[in-house]
């Protein structure tokens, strides 16, 4: 998670908040602000996030909830983390599931042969 502060990840070019945030401000040069509007046209996440920033007009609302946003999302993500780990069986558990498994088999294999010998 490095790349906290990236909000499109293309594989030529990428948006950052600071540039999206300047480009609704009109404050790009005119190649930077020519890369975002393509990034905009190509993505309706990104054209969905200016149109959102361009409703806002006080720059500390903007910076307010992009903080509440990104806390959400990663306490989201550590959720998410933390329900996969119990839901994983540790190394050790696998094998006395595999044995309990095996051992099953064999006890049903066993009642199988001595039910047919007995015929």
């Amino acid at each position: 998670m490095k790349d906290l502060h990236k909000i499109i990840k293309s594989e030529k070019e990428v948006v950052d908040e600071q540039q999206l945030l300047e480009f609704v401000k009109h404050n790009l040069s005119t190649e930077a602000q020519q890369m975002v509007e393509k990034n905009i046209a190509e993505d309706p996440f990104l054209m969905d996030a200016v149109e959102g920033l361009n409703e806002v007009t006080d720059e500390d609302q903007i910076n307010q909830s992009i903080a509440e946003l990104n806390q959400h999302l990663n306490k989201l993500v550590q959720n998410k983390t933390k329900r996969k780990q119990k839901r994983r069986l540790p190394a050790n558990q696998w094998a006395m599931l595999a044995v309990v498994v095996v051992l099953f088999l064999s006890i049903i294999t066993y009642f199988i042969i001595h039910l047919q010998g007995g015929r």
